[in-house]
């Protein structure tokens, strides 16, 4: 796995079919436990598998942890496998919740976004996510250089900017 330089800020990534908004509430409430510098960047609208691995690439790359929230399966478990292959750590943030929850209720998951992602068109609005802006099309195998990810902020914590554990916003450096 790419190790993170010395002196920068621990990166972790957060991934979504939707907007993301959950695992990085999670994140920022977890990195609030410690005093270490850290960014977080944001992948929102994950709805293919090679997508999602390329993701890990990215990941492995700069040394980051990966949260995510995926509903589909298929993309959840191609980004564990690659996350694995690489040596990069994955959390699925809800998985192990959701699992519970249904053993508990004896009824199985919608396997849908959450009310309120679909309410905000996760994915389509420009209202705090990042979307990855995939020049030409997706393309499966394709280079994550071909994709910059586009941030949209309409708070003061915004998608692509990162914080420190005193919870106050620095931005991100620029790729």
């Amino acid at each position: 796995m790419g190790e993170p330089q010395e002196s920068a800020s621990r990166p972790i990534f957060v991934v979504s079919d939707g907007t993301g908004d959950t695992a990085a509430a999670v994140a920022q409430a977890t990195m609030a436990q410690f005093h270490v510098d850290w960014t977080l960047r944001r992948f929102g609208g994950i709805r293919h598998e090679a997508l999602a691995r390329r993701v890990v690439s990215e990941a492995e790359r700069v040394g980051a942890l990966i949260v995510f929230t995926l509903v589909d399966r298929r993309i959840a478990r191609a980004l564990i496998e690659e996350g694995n292959r690489r040596g990069v750590p994955t959390l699925d943030v809800l998985g192990g919740m959701i699992s519970r929850v249904a053993e508990h209720l004896r009824a199985e998951p919608r396997a849908e976004r959450s009310n309120r992602e679909r309410s905000r068109g996760a994915g389509t609005q420009p209202d705090h996510h990042a979307r990855l802006d995939v020049p030409g099309g997706f393309r499966a195998g394709a280079r994550l250089e071909g994709i910059r990810v586009v941030h949209h902020a309409s708070s003061s914590m915004a998608s692509g900017s990162s914080m420190r554990s005193t919870g106050r916003p620095r931005a991100a450096r620029a790729r």
